[in-house]
């Protein structure tokens, strides 16, 4: 019976969840993030966290010409960048590993 008890005050507490839907639909309206973003986002100079940046990329459908900027974001010292680079090369397969590797000069990706 408690734990019919602890739910109700944690749906209580918590509510109905729908301020979890307004962050989903204000993270839609957000727009794409760009090879040109990544890049930007690499530089000492930015004044943005390279994180966020990273954590959106990695939502979305990666692209082929943003394999350089992922790769050195695999140096960054903070894992979560490094984490959400790993996640988009993945996506990419075969293009993420291969891409400009003298190894892989027989892939036509």
């Amino acid at each position: 019976m408690r734990g019919a008890v602890y739910t109700q005050e944690f749906v209580s507490a918590v509510g109905t969840g729908g301020h979890i839907e307004e962050i989903a639909m204000a993270q839609e309206r957000l727009p794409k993030v760009t090879t040109a973003d990544l890049l930007a986002a690499l530089t000492p100079a930015g004044s943005f966290s390279r994180y966020d940046i990273f954590e959106r990329y990695c939502k979305q459908a990666p692209t082929a010409d943003a394999i350089p900027a992922l790769r050195s974001a695999l140096a960054d010292t903070y894992h979560a960048t490094v984490k959400c680079a790993a996640r988009s090369l993945r996506k990419l397969g075969a293009r993420g590993r291969c891409h400009g590797r003298p190894s892989c000069r027989g892939f036509a990706g």
